[in-house]
């Protein structure tokens, strides 16, 4: 591989490779150059294409961990999901981008990815609205629902607390976390789902 993209000569193994794309003071243009050998050995039909693309996601790897954080929150339920979905489309990405229109490579990279399973997720949301329609009062909706679809939907009948259901059922939090993105107490937002699932329950009673 160093033979056929001289940008990645006088690395003397991967390791080497990879401290240079990680470590945060090192020259960006550097590290840029470096990346887009690597993308470019990806895309070809060397033999060694199946490698470069192993190593172009190990040198994102600190940007994919950050975006992995960023997204879990839709991926409670199923973390595995998330790390196929970032590995699948960031391979993707890697084949199709076009490097005579790209400047910063990694960034780029990234932001397709995230950009792409948001739109995912959005379609999946979609699909689910008319599940939401039939079944609004449900203590337990899909964790594809839309969250924005369903506070609309729930706050007419449990007011307030509608954000902080919507954040435990279907976003996956915990209702600690919940509290403190809320800004209120574990205690507080404990009795105050406790309260707005009886609300939900006994609605559902009547409209059964």
């Amino acid at each position: 591989m160093q033979t056929n993209h001289p940008d990645l000569e006088g690395f003397p193994d991967v390791p080497a490779l990879l401290d240079h794309q990680h470590a945060r003071d090192n020259d960006p243009n550097a590290k840029n150059k470096t990346l887009r050998a690597l993308v470019t050995a990806a895309q070809s039909q060397a033999a060694f294409a199946d490698t470069a693309q192993v190593l172009v996601l190990l040198a994102l790897w600190p940007g994919l961990d950050a975006l992995h954080g960023r997204l879990s929150r839709y991926y409670r339920q199923h973390p595995d999901i998330l790390c196929a979905e970032l590995s699948a489309r960031m391979a993707a990405a890697i084949a199709r981008v076009d490097l005579t229109r790209v400047d910063r490579l990694a960034a780029s990279l990234l932001m397709n990815v995230r950009r792409d399973i948001l739109r995912a997720l959005k379609r999946d949301w979609a699909r689910q609205e008319a599940f939401l329609d039939e079944s609004i009062t449900a203590a337990e909706a899909p964790a594809s629902t839309s969250p924005d679809r369903a506070l609309q939907r729930l706050k007419p009948l449990i007011g307030e607390d509608a954000g902080l259901v919507v954040a435990v059922v279907l976003m996956g939090f915990t209702q600690k976390e919940a509290a403190q993105a809320l800004g209120m107490s574990h205690d507080a937002a404990r009795k105050r789902y406790q309260r707005a699932l009886a609300k939900l329950h006994a609605l559902d009673g009547k409209l059964s």
